[in-house]
């Protein structure tokens, strides 16, 4: 990847812009304490969308409306641009972007530039996934994290870990690498790594996820298969302990073996005809009530006659008025006369014959009470078998075996169940896929990539620190980065030395620089597979030798000119060997330094302020 910054910027309240132009290899803004060196990574740094906004307070955040950073990418000039948190397009959510052609003149910049595309303010995430683009970003997600529950998206604020060497890092004993203070921000950069130097792509995540998925299914149902082999086991266990508990009840002299569909079928037998003649007392009881109700009928009938019979009837009836025979009425009267005395002869005749009712009342009632006593034989019968069957003994003691029986036979079904759902046969489609994904996976061959990159990075580093202060005790430069947790450590003898052992800041700074350019160098030598920009941006690498008053005549002086010397050394080493020309910007103190000859210093500078009143902001 060939970019890097050609310019940053602020607007102030009136409008007016404070600038800082840059170029490809070393840039040099030097300057005394509280004249916004410091803020100019800050600067670039929020204007890569860092979500917190670390520009100093005081003048820069009193005076600035907006802050710009402008890159060349190959052809193209990437224009990013953010507001103050209190902006109308507040600088929290919202972001420019806007993609130039190389002919665009960020010299001519204004804030009218900003007011008149200000469509392109555009919210974080956006802006977050056209800068990637045009890093060259190739993966869109990647596998979740063990602590998070979903994908994440590729963060831009990972690169920021390669770029910035800030002043309270640079010679840091504990920490290396920008954001690592948070351990989850540590393993994300560490993952995403791959994706950045072009050793995976997205195929690789979309493929790592699959495989995630399958294996855990897999490994529960390895789990389930432990868990049901167990759950045999012991159902085979507890199923021999319930047969040696049947063979010691049939060895029990209360024990008796019965036919239990014989006694069944029996006690069965005498309930049926204990029902048919509790039928037969009920139709007897039946008729006997009917007989009374007959009987109770007739008694009615003939106290009414009786009653009736004593009405006595004129048989000539006449005419009250003309003393003439109502012969009509006559007839009718005669006519009634003669049907009672019928039916009182009727009934007379009746009665006479139903006195045989009682004679058969009394046979129903002496069938019943013979009934009566065989179904009591029957029920007696009943009972002596059920008690000799089933005593209370016996009762409990065949309950418990028939109740083992029942065990024993759900146990054997459950066992049955277990080897038919969980018998190993050939490998499942999950492990079948689950295999094939790891073929895929493993052509990319990314613990091989790591490795060589470990081995390169490393053989850089040690190389490179031989150029700088750094203790002869220690031995000679012999460092190891192990890439799966971005740990450094100088190999010596068979000890393994990490940095915060190593006992000085100039040991802490050797470490800091060697590493940051090595890095550099294996970015430029991926050249289109990196995504990561070959920037450097270092606050201040002489502070461990004058941090405060600089002495031009001390050896700590000349170590201060080494290390500049080197990383111009390490820039011209790169080109040669890369074709590409990394860009390393430096704020610091230090000013006027021998670079060798035929190298001026000040062709590095792009800013001084040295001067009461000098600084980044001018007011």
């Amino acid at each position: 990847m060939n970019m890097h910054l050609l310019e940053i910027i602020v607007f102030k309240k009136n409008f007016q812009k404070d600038n800082i132009e840059l170029k490809e290899g070393l840039n040099i803004i030097t300057g005394n304490s509280k004249t916004g060196k410091s803020a100019l990574l800050e600067i670039v740094d929020y204007c890569l969308l860092n979500s917190q906004n670390c520009i100093p307070k005081g003048t820069i955040a009193n005076e600035c409306i907006l802050f710009v950073i402008v890159l060349k990418n190959n052809n193209n000039k990437i224009i990013i641009a953010r507001q103050p948190y209190t902006e109308d397009f507040n600088g929290r959510r919202y972001a420019f972007i806007s993609i130039e052609n190389e002919n665009f003149n960020e010299k001519k910049l204004t804030y009218d530039y900003f007011l008149e595309k200000k469509d392109l303010y555009r919210p974080i995430s956006e802006v977050t996934s056209l800068i990637l683009n045009e890093f060259g970003v190739k993966v869109g997600k990647r596998i979740y994290y063990e602590e998070d529950t979903k994908r994440k998206k590729i963060s831009l604020r990972n690169i920021s870990s390669y770029i910035f060497q800030q002043q309270n890092l640079i010679a840091n004993k504990y920490a290396l690498f920008y954001r690592f203070e948070d351990s989850l921000k540590r393993k994300s950069a560490i993952e995403e790594f791959p994706i950045f130097t072009g050793m995976i792509n997205q195929r690789y995540y979309e493929l790592t996820s699959e495989l995630e998925e399958l294996r855990k299914r897999i490994i529960r149902k390895e789990k389930n298969e432990l868990i049901y082999k167990q759950e045999k086991n012991e159902l085979i266990e507890k199923k021999y302990i319930l047969q040696e508990d049947l063979m010691k009840i049939k060895g029990n002299s209360s024990w008796e073996e019965i036919n239990e569909e014989e006694v069944t079928n029996k006690i069965n037998d005498i309930e049926n005809d204990i029902e048919i003649l509790q039928k037969k007392i009920i139709q007897n009881n039946l008729r006997i009530n009917n007989f009374k109700r007959s009987l109770n009928n007739f008694d009615d009938i003939g106290k009414e006659i009786e009653r009736t019979s004593k009405v006595k009837f004129s048989s000539e009836t006449q005419c009250p008025l003309c003393k003439n025979e109502l012969q009509e009425l006559n007839q009718k009267i005669y006519s009634l006369i003669k049907n009672k005395e019928n039916l009182t002869n009727l009934f007379v005749k009746r009665s006479k014959e139903d006195s045989s009712v009682f004679i058969k009342m009394n046979e129903l009632k002496m069938e019943n009470e013979k009934l009566i006593i065989k179904r009591k034989e029957l029920e007696i019968s009943k009972d002596k078998i059920l008690k000799d069957i089933f005593s209370d003994e016996k009762r409990s003691i065949r309950r418990i075996f028939i109740d083992k029986k029942i065990e024993i036979d759900l146990i054997e079904e459950r066992v049955k169940s277990l080897e038919n759902d969980f018998e190993k046969k050939d490998l499942t489609l999950e492990e079948i896929r689950a295999r094939d994904i790891e073929s895929e996976i493993n052509k990319y061959k990314l613990t091989e990539k790591l490795y060589k990159a470990e081995n390169q990075i490393a053989e850089e580093m040690s190389r490179i620190a031989t150029k700088f202060d750094f203790e002869l005790a220690l031995g000679k430069p012999n460092f190891k980065i192990d890439l799966k947790e971005f740990d450094v450590y100088q190999k010596f003898n068979t000890e393994k030395i990490s940095i915060s052992s190593m006992g000085s800041g100039s040991n802490w700074l050797t470490v800091h620089l060697s590493l940051f350019l090595a890095l550099n160098y294996y970015f430029c030598y991926l050249g289109d597979k990196c995504s990561i920009p070959p920037i450097l941006f270092m606050d201040q690498p002489s502070q461990v030798y004058f941090p405060d008053k600089i002495n031009e005549e001390s050896e700590d002086f000349k170590k201060v000119e080494k290390i500049y010397k080197t990383i111009l050394e390490e820039i011209n080493y790169t080109k040669k060997r890369t074709g590409i020309t990394p860009q390393i910007i430096i704020v610091d103190h230090a000013d006027k330094l021998n670079l060798g000859e035929n190298v001026e210093f000040e062709s590095f500078v792009r800013a001084r302020w040295k001067k009461e009143g000098e600084g980044f902001i001018k007011v």
